[in-house]
């Protein structure tokens, strides 16, 4: 995405404190929580009712494969839960003037 890339070119020229690059950063966190949280829970949870309504009909060409896109599927989420975390402490960071890590 433009604003990720707008960000990293503001990191490489040492203007982190710039105000572009505080919007760059908050455009993708924005973006990212529309699309991979919101869309992406929503859409998760579509397919995992539709691969349980086939594995419970008895309909679904092969239970290991089921089971095996369900497992990803679920690790997949869990990282972007994950990384929104992380993004919403970093934009939480960024927004107050804090720099305790969540490291510290």
């Amino acid at each position: 995405p433009p604003s990720l890339s707008l960000s990293f070119h503001c990191s490489d020229l040492g203007v982190k404190a710039h105000p572009l690059h505080n919007a760059a950063g908050l455009t993708f966190f924005v973006t990212f929580a529309f699309n991979r949280i919101l869309i992406g829970t929503y859409l998760s949870y579509c397919v995992w009712s539709d691969v349980l309504q086939l594995l419970q009909s008895g309909t679904a060409h092969s239970v290991g494969v089921c089971v095996f896109y369900l497992v990803c599927n679920l690790c997949l989420m869990g990282l972007n839960y994950t990384w929104f975390y992380s993004s919403a402490s970093q934009v939480y960071r960024t927004l107050t003037g804090s720099t305790k890590s969540n490291t510290e």
